[in-house]
């Protein structure tokens, strides 16, 4: 008798990219594709790199007072972030 193992594509996937520690980097090329759309222009325009690694987003700004105003708005960051990624994606965010 044939045995059959069938599962939905989508379950395999998300296997696959876990298995392979994928998801950071899906994430972080994701992050980067909507950041303007996620924080807005101005915030955009100032941000030289953006990296994320083991949950931890690193933004690289070229703006002493845009940085100090990200400092204070880190948490409603992490909020933001996590609303449109899904919780536990972005822990803390450091800013350089």
């Amino acid at each position: 008798m044939k045995k059959h193992n069938d599962q939905p594509i989508g379950d395999i996937i998300k296997q696959l990219m876990t298995a392979n520690k994928w998801n950071d980097k899906v994430n972080e090329v994701r992050l980067l594709q909507c950041w303007e759309e996620l924080l807005g222009k101005t915030i955009a325009r100032y941000t030289k790199h953006i990296n994320l690694r083991n949950k931890k987003l690193y933004v690289e700004v070229n703006s002493a007072p845009l940085k100090n105003e990200l400092v204070y708005s880190r948490q409603k960051m992490i909020e933001i972030i996590n609303t449109k990624f899904g919780e536990g994606t972005v822990v803390d965010i450091v800013i350089k």
